[in-house]
Parts: C-alpha cells; structure tokens; sequence
C-alpha cells in the first residue's frame, strides 16, 4: 500500500533563495506521502517504489533536523549512496556537505541530516534526548516495535514552524518479528479491522485504558485519552 495517514502539515520547505529544489516527488503515492499531513506516515511498496528517495526529500526540504534509520549500518550504504545523487549536485547547493566518519549531511538549506543504525535493541538508548523533528525507520519491519516508540518519543523541535513527523517504510512482514507494523497501522493494514481506511485517509490515534484506539474525527477522542495523537 501507499501512505496511510494525521493533522495538516505547516509546509516548511527548508531551501536557500532562488536554489533549485534538491528533488521533486513521482506523482502519485510519492507525492501524496511527501505532502501528507500526519503526525506519523506510513509508505508502503515493493523494492524500487521510491522509499529511501521519500525520505531524503523530506528531511532536505521539510525538516531541519532528520535522522534516516536502517537496522545495519551495512543496509544503509545504499541511502548513503542516494543521497550522493541528491545533495551537492548544483551551485545552489554547493555548500552541502556530508562527514563521512559521522554519516551526517549538512545542506547548504542549513538543515542536518544524520544516517544511522540501530542494530542491537539497546542502540535504542543511544538516542534518548536527541531532539530530531523526523525519525525516518527504512524497512520498519526489520526494526522492533519498543526501539521505534522509544526513539520516536524525542521526535520534537524547539522550533514552532517545523512539523514534526515520523516515516516508517515497509514492504509486508516477513515474519512475526515485523507484525506490529501491522497494529501500528491497523486501519490500513488489517484486514480484519472492523473500521478500515482508505489509502491517504487521515486518522487519530489516542491511548485509552492502555491501548491505541483509531478515531475519525479529532472530536472523538475520549477527554481522558492520552494527549499524544499519531496518524498513518
């Protein structure tokens, strides 16, 4: 499937006067993933749908500071190499410059981004209190569910024009391991849940009584639900 989405997205295209945009998104489930506006997305497809470029684009020129998971570093290098074809490649992003020893762009735009891994469950621990305003999880499948909520709970900004957001790409579960990017997704992924969602179709999703529970409308949120809504 596509993206599966949560509220509307401030457009914060981080560019330089006049430079020429870095990248510009396939017209179809691309596009509507890079203009998305949840809180959380969800971008699904085969090998070759245009995943790791989605998230390029979006921490080049949406977001200022980014980090683009792999579960090794080794699975990394073909984003590494991505990114090679995207940044530094005209005038206007001349300035762009990537530190080898460290994985980590810094664009020309000002924006940062940082290409990491998370191989062993404790690696999750090495990011607690590093404030990013995208977490990118490329294969969200490989990863596990408590690395992803742990990590995503520093996805913030103490800037108030940038949105920040979480992308998990995937193809479908291989096995038990990658199921509960199917919970995490359950309207757009189950399908046995009892209120599916189309493709793009936004959701809120509360904490109640200690379980995630998907609403429609904002409105129906129960007062006594956790404040922290995501979307897919």
């Amino acid at each position: 499937p596509p993206p599966v989405a949560v509220r509307p997205l401030v457009k914060n295209l981080l560019s330089v006067p006049d430079a020429a945009p870095v990248w510009t998104p396939q017209a179809g489930p691309q596009a509507a993933a890079f203009d998305c506006d949840a809180d959380q997305i969800g971008y699904g497809g085969a090998a070759g749908g245009g995943k790791s470029f989605l998230a390029l684009g979006l921490a080049a020129l949406k977001h200022k500071r980014s980090i683009i998971f792999r579960r090794t570093f080794p699975n990394a290098r073909g984003i590494v190499e991505q990114s090679r074809d995207l940044f530094a490649q005209n005038q206007s992003h001349a300035k762009d410059s990537y530190n080898e020893s460290l994985h980590i762009w810094r664009l020309a735009t000002g924006a940062v981004i940082e290409i990491g891994a998370l191989q062993y469950e404790n690696d999750k621990k090495n990011h607690q209190g590093q404030a990013r305003d995208l977490h990118v999880f490329d294969e969200a499948t490989e990863f596990t569910e408590s690395q992803v909520r742990f990590v995503i709970g520093w996805n913030r900004s103490t800037d108030k024009r940038v949105r920040c957001q979480v992308l998990l790409t995937f193809n479908p579960p291989m096995d038990d391991g990658g199921a509960w990017v199917v919970r995490f997704f359950a309207p757009w992924l189950d399908p046995d849940d009892p209120d599916p969602a189309e493709s793009g179709e936004v959701r809120f999703v509360a904490m109640v009584d200690g379980k995630e529970q998907f609403y429609r409308n904002r409105e129906d949120v129960p007062l006594a639900a956790d404040d922290t809504l995501r979307g897919v």
